[in-house]
């Protein structure tokens, strides 16, 4: 399934959702890679080219998945 190119941004959220998830259920990140965070961060950037959280600060990398998430169910029906 091919998506339009504004929404390759959702598609990138949706394939790293379960880190959120697991984060929500558990109250724990894990495996989730610098690689990983920058795709999840510069999707988020789509809606707030602004954004910047601490990635040394296991703090900010969960609050920066809540907001990220919490924005992205705004976005879908998921």
């Amino acid at each position: 399934m091919s998506m339009k190119s504004e929404e390759k941004h959702l598609q990138t959220l949706s394939m790293h959702k379960h880190f959120y998830d697991f984060m929500i259920n558990t109250n724990s990140v894990v495996g989730l890679t610098p690689e990983i965070k920058n795709e999840i961060v510069n999707a988020y950037k789509v809606h707030d080219p602004y954004y910047h959280y601490n990635d040394r600060c296991n703090a900010c990398i969960a609050e920066m998945l809540h907001i990220v998430y919490n924005w992205y169910k705004t976005q879908v029906n998921d």
